[in-house]
């Protein structure tokens, strides 16, 4: 894996629960952030996918080029 060195600045809170939950844990503060990130991305990634689901019916109905395929694997009838 790659790593880029990346400068962020946070509030004096949160860098104060971020150490304590890197002591708490085990781990560095930069592995605490990195995980933390993780996470972050991973569920943004989960809530666009949920979306997509709930516009992928109403896509089905109304687009032509995904009707065409109704009939053929005989949802239409």
């Amino acid at each position: 894996m790659n790593w880029y060195h990346v400068q962020i600045l946070l509030a004096r809170r949160q860098h104060e629960r971020l150490a304590q939950i890197a002591r708490e844990v085990g781990k560095s503060l930069s592995e605490v952030a990195r995980e933390l990130i993780r996470f972050a991305l991973r569920e943004r990634q989960r809530r666009q996918m949920e979306r997509a689901a709930q516009v992928l019916p109403d896509e089905h109905r109304s687009n032509p080029d995904l009707t065409a395929f109704t009939t053929l694997d005989g949802a239409g009838e």
